[in-house]
């Protein structure tokens, strides 16, 4: 299965099971971290209304 063709969570966790399982555990730190990343703006306006309130 190429990267590309990952439609789900399923499709992510067999595509993660056969890669090496260091490279696994990297690639699995970068998407938390790309998805922290894509979360962070709207964490952080949420707390700046929270403090104008």
């Amino acid at each position: 299965m190429k990267a590309k063709d990952i439609q789900s969570a399923d499709d992510l966790r067999a595509w993660l099971k056969g890669l090496p399982e260091e490279q696994a555990l990297r690639v699995a730190q970068l998407i938390a971290c790309r998805a922290a990343m894509r979360v962070l703006p709207f964490w952080a306006r949420s707390k700046q209304d929270d403090l104008a309130t």
